[in-house]
C-alpha cells in the first residue's frame, strides 16, 4: 500500500470510528463496528462480554488457545465530553478532529492497519502467535483490559497510546485524593474577622506544589508530580467562604512509596486544619530498557520508518497495566500523536503519524517469532 493510499485509508477508517460515539460503558455500537470491519478485512474475530460495559473485540489468526506471544490492544471508549459534541468528525488535510480521535481511536486504527500492511507484505500471520485486543471502559476503571488478561494472558503486550512512536517503558503511579480545608464564615465586609477557606487553600496548594515526592526524578520519566484537577467552595451572598475542597492528583515514578506521597500530603495539610482523604492510587511499573519487546520495537522502527525509538514515560494510567498485574506481561506503551491533544474540544491527530505507527506494527508482527523463544522481562514495580 503506497504512502497516499495509506493515509486515505486511515483517515477514512479513522472518521467512521469516530463518528460512532463510544463513551464509556456504552461502547457497545463501537465494538459492534469493529467486528464487522474484521469481517470484512478477513481478520478471524470474536467478542467478549464485559459485563457493564461493551464488548472486547479480539482478533487472533493461530486459533489457539495457549497464550497469544504478542498482544496489540488499544481502547474504544472515550471520555464524557463536558463540551457540546455532535459525533461529527472533522478533516483538515491529514489531520483528523473529534472526540476519541487521539484517545484512543487513531491507536485502534493503526493496529488494524498495521495488520493489514503485514498481511501485504507476506506475513503469514495464521502461523504467527499475534493476537488484536480492542477493548472497552480503560477510561473508567480498566475493566475490558483485566477481562483480556485473565483471558489471553498474552507474554507480550503493547498497550497503544499516544507515546509519538517513542516507547513508554515507565508508566506513573498515583495517589489521589480530596484536601478539604475549613475555616470561620462572617459577613463578606469583615474579611479581617474571618478564617477564609479559600485563602488558606490556595496557600495550601504553594505548599503542596513544594511536596518533597515532587523533588525526586526518575532517570527516564523525570520529576514526580502533583496537580489539583478541582477546586470547589460555596458561601452564602457577601459572606465568607467556611470550607474549600481541592482535588489532589500526584503522579509517582518509581520512589517515594506510595503510602510516603499520601503521608506528605497530609503532613502538609495539617498546619491548614485541612485534610487528605485518599479516593484512588495504584502502583507504578518499569519495563527494562534491554527486554525482548523494547528491542524488538526498536527493530520494527528502525526498519519500518528509519528512526530509533527514544524512550519515554506514560504519566496517565493505561491498560498496560491490567497486563502487568494479572498476568506478568511484558508490556510498554507505544503510538501515533500525544495525549496533550487529548480530553480537549479540538481532539485530534495526524493520519501520516498514525501510518508510520503502523508500519512500525507491521514489522512488529513480521518479528513476532523473535519473541516466542524469549522470556519476558521482569519489571521493576511499586505495590498500590
Amino acid at each position: 500500500m503506497h504512502e497516499s493510499e495509506a493515509v486515505v485509508w486511515a483517515v477514512d477508517e479513522l472518521v467512521r470510528q469516530i463518528e460512532i460515539r463510544s463513551i464509556s460503558n456504552h461502547e457497545h455500537d463501537l465494538m459492534a463496528y469493529l467486528e464487522r470491519r474484521c469481517v470484512e478485512l478477513g481478520f478471524p474475530v470474536t467478542t467478549h462480554a464485559i459485563p457493564g460495559a461493551g464488548p472486547n473485540v479480539v482478533v487472533r489468526w493461530d486459533g489457539a488457545t495457549s497464550p497469544p506471544d504478542l498482544l496489540l490492544t488499544a481502547h474504544g471508549d472515550t471520555i464524557h465530553p463536558v463540551w457540546e459534541w455532535d459525533d461529527h468528525a472533522r478533516v483538515d488535510g491529514t489531520v483528523v478532529s473529534g472526540l476519541g480521535a487521539q484517545d484512543d481511536k487513531g491507536c485502534a486504527v493503526a493496529i488494524l492497519l498495521g495488520a493489514l500492511l503485514a498481511r501485504e507484505a507476506g506475513v503469514e500471520l495464521e502461523s504467527s502467535s499475534v493476537a488484536l485486543g480492542f477493548v472497552v471502559d480503560e477510561e473508567v476503571g480498566g475493566k475490558g483490559s483485566r477481562a483480556l488478561a485473565d483471558e489471553l494472558r498474552p507474554r507480550f503486550v503493547v498497550a497503544s497510546e499516544g507515546t509519538e512512536l517513542d516507547v513508554a517503558v515507565v508508566e506513573t503511579g498515583f495517589v489521589d485524593g480530596w484536601a478539604r480545608v475549613r475555616g470561620t464564615s462572617f459577613h463578606g465586609s469583615l474579611a479581617e474577622e474571618a478564617d477564609n477557606a479559600v485563602e488558606k487553600a490556595a496557600r495550601l496548594v504553594l505548599d503542596l506544589l513544594e511536596a518533597p515526592f515532587t523533588h525526586v526524578e526518575h532517570a527516564i520519566a523525570g520529576r514526580n508530580t502533583i496537580t489539583f484537577q478541582r477546586i470547589e467552595s460555596a458561601a452564602p451572598m457577601n459572606a465568607i467562604p467556611d470550607h474549600a475542597s481541592l482535588y489532589v492528583t500526584c503522579r509517582v515514578f518509581g520512589e517515594p512509596s506510595l503510602d510516603e506521597v499520601g503521608k506528605q500530603v497530609e503532613s502538609i495539610c495539617r498546619p491548614y486544619g485541612a485534610t487528605f482523604e485518599v479516593t484512588d492510587q495504584g502502583g507504578w511499573w518499569e519495563t527494562p530498557a534491554s527486554a525482548p519487546l523494547v528491542e524488538a520495537i526498536g527493530r520494527a522502527s528502525e526498519r519500518a520508518i528509519g528512526r530509533t525509538p527514544e524512550l519515554t514515560r506514560m504519566p496517565a494510567w493505561t491498560d498496560a497495566h491490567s497486563f502487568h498485574d494479572r498476568c506478568g506481561s511484558e508490556v510498554v506503551v507505544f503510538g501515533p500523536g500525544h495525549l496533550r491533544a487529548a480530553h480537549r474540544p479540538d481532539e485530534h491527530i495526524d493520519a501520516r503519524e498514525i501510518v508510520r505507527c503502523a508500519r512500525v506494527f507491521a514489522e512488529l508482527i513480521a518479528d513476532a517469532r523473535s519473541l516466542a523463544s524469549a522470556e519476558p522481562a521482569r519489571a521493576k514495580e511499586g505495590a498500590s
